[in-house]
């Protein structure tokens, strides 16, 4: 019957499928060009075949899940750090301006260029001087000396020793 059918098809596949146990369908239709025949037991086959490969990649995939966990509670604690961080640049800011109005008050002639130009220079020095300090703050907020960090950061800035309370993290 399938070889006859087939005469027909032009040269289109034929996929057949038998889920009946017994078969229904003869196991030698495979051997007629064009024509897939799947029965239970190739699909059983199939399926443990492919549950087997996804349980070896199990091991794999945790192992992806604690480094993105790990990744994700150091960022975390990064996030500690950020108040900190936001107040140095702050206390900077209001440093940079108050002398910035002082020293323009001393030099009335000067243009607006160069005006633009004398405080672009000065926010060039402040980001710069803070970058260093702040790249350092955000890459061991994460550590376990984060808090002396914190405090050495606060004390050397001239920060309130007000502590926001520590973000709960997924470790704990």
């Amino acid at each position: 019957m399938v070889s006859e059918a087939m005469r027909s098809r032009a040269k289109r596949p034929l996929v057949l499928i038998d889920i009946a146990v017994p078969r229904d369908i003869d196991p030698d239709c495979m051997d007629i060009p064009l024509v897939k025949l799947f029965d239970i037991d190739g699909l059983n086959a199939q399926l443990e075949d492919s549950l087997t490969r996804r349980m070896d990649e199990v091991p794999h995939v945790r192992q992806i899940l604690d480094e993105e966990l790990l990744g994700f509670d150091n960022y975390l604690k990064s996030l500690e750090m950020l108040p900190i961080i936001a107040d140095i640049h702050q206390r900077a800011e209001a440093i940079r301006l108050a002398e910035l109005q002082k020293s323009l008050r001393r030099m009335p002639d000067l243009t607006d260029a160069e005006r633009e130009r004398i405080e672009a220079l000065t926010q060039s020095l402040v980001q710069k001087l803070l970058d260093h300090p702040t790249r350092h703050l955000r890459s061991e907020a994460a550590s376990q000396h984060a808090p002396e960090y914190a405090a050495l950061a606060r004390k050397l800035f001239n920060l309130s020793e007000e502590q926001p309370p520590p973000a709960s993290t997924a470790a704990d």
